[in-house]
């Protein structure tokens, strides 16, 4: 079960980082510092 709480918490620290990635893209803030993955 270890190893699925690992990959879920990646899973959703991946997601977060998407998540704020796209939110200041949208508001045009320093874009060049989230290269697309």
């Amino acid at each position: 079960m270890n190893g699925v709480n690992k990959m879920r918490s990646f899973a959703f620290e991946f997601w977060f980082a998407w998540v704020m990635h796209a939110i200041k893209r949208e508001s045009g803030e320093n874009p060049e510092l989230f290269p697309q993955l």
